[in-house]
């Protein structure tokens, strides 16, 4: 009698539960008792570096979700998603799908770049690229590093989009940066310039990473990446250095936009001489060294020699195309020498002339 009592009783349990369910009782995944499973949202932020394509919208708690990361610069790199700060599980066919369950909670995604070292945008959407002639080491301490930049978007007057980044805040945050702009002919945008607070910065290397758009024609954009080192200030050596003159005769060489850089062959790291001496177009609006074009159309500059160290020298147009002009020893020098491609004096106020021709 007991045991028919006790399978009556479960029985009459097990209804009770299910008429409670048949009445919307609460558990599982439906905190409001609607009979229905809650769906949680997925918030996709936007970003000028990558764009997400397809991606889940909405899901239930344990079920699969998924979203596509596209890149929008060859120069730049999706390495992570995240959901919620956790990591995604790369897709193993699909390329920049990344999978995740949905947890019981709106979840909202983040993306961590990569980037790739790119001199000038290779986009086919107009012309954007450092220029040849930055310096890419710095020291920390006071002062400003800068890199500038070339671009020849036409009827470009305003940017729409810009984003100026270090891919490492431990190094160089990104309140050290500051993006600016020079203006060609009238209000056109010819360049610019990235501005390190070198203040702000730590030793080690990191990216700094421009991407621009046009305001005035969509089409005019591009991503420009390239490796800064910030060393530490150490204690510096004076060493003795000479002004002597170097003179370039173009003949037909086109010498708007020509950037002339000396590079010494035998520096030494603690002293204060320059590894590089760059020296630009005078036209250049920038507080740069600059080369003079005299009266007879002659190319001159003054350099710190260093004595007894060897020198080469390149002159390139600052476009970001990387044509170079070639330079052959001329027959008038004073107490200098230039052999296999290296140039070196033997006493102060010494000179030489170059004769120069497009390659």
């Amino acid at each position: 009698m007991k045991k028919i009592f006790s399978c009556l009783l479960a029985l009459l349990l097990i209804g009770s539960a299910a008429l409670l369910v048949s009445c919307g009782g609460t558990g599982g995944d439906n905190p409001e008792g609607d009979g229905s499973a809650t769906e949680y949202e997925v918030t996709a932020p936007a970003s000028a570096l990558y764009s997400f394509g397809w991606h889940t919208a909405k899901a239930t708690a344990g079920t699969e979700a998924y979203a596509v990361v596209e890149p929008s610069y060859s120069a730049v790199t999706i390495e992570m998603v995240y959901y919620n700060g956790q990591p995604c599980e790369k897709d193993a066919e699909e390329e920049n799908r990344f999978n995740y369950i949905m947890p019981a909670e709106n979840v909202t995604l983040t993306v961590e770049t990569g980037f790739i070292d790119t001199p000038q945008s290779d986009d086919t959407r107009g012309f954007l690229a450092w220029d040849s002639g930055n310096e890419t080491s710095f020291v920390a301490g006071e002062g400003t590093a800068e890199l500038a930049f070339t671009t020849d978007w036409g009827y470009t007057s305003l940017v729409k989009v810009e984003e100026c980044l270090s891919s490492d805040q431990t190094v160089i945050p990104n309140d050290a940066l500051e993006l600016s702009y020079r203006n060609g002919n009238g209000s056109m945008i010819v360049g610019g310039s990235v501005k390190i607070d070198l203040a702000k910065v730590h030793t080690g290397t990191a990216q700094i990473v421009l991407a621009l758009q046009s305001s005035n024609v969509s089409s005019y954009n591009g991503c420009i990446v390239c490796t800064v080192t910030v060393k530490e200030a150490e204690p510096t050596v004076p060493v003795e250095t000479w002004d002597v003159t170097v003179e370039f005769q173009p003949f037909s060489v086109e010498t708007d936009g020509l950037c002339i850089a000396f590079t010494d062959l035998d520096h030494q790291e603690n002293t204060d001489a320059k590894q590089v001496q760059t020296f630009f177009d005078p036209n250049d609006p920038r507080d740069l060294s600059k080369w003079e074009l005299t009266q007879d159309g002659m190319i001159t500059l003054t350099l710190a020699y260093v004595p007894q160290h060897r020198y080469t020298v390149r002159l390139v147009y600052n476009d970001g195309t990387g044509k170079e002009v070639s330079v052959s020893e001329a027959t008038l020098q004073e107490n200098a020498a230039y052999r296999n491609e290296e140039l070196t004096f033997a006493a102060e106020g010494g000179s030489i002339r170059f004769s120069l021709s497009a390659f």
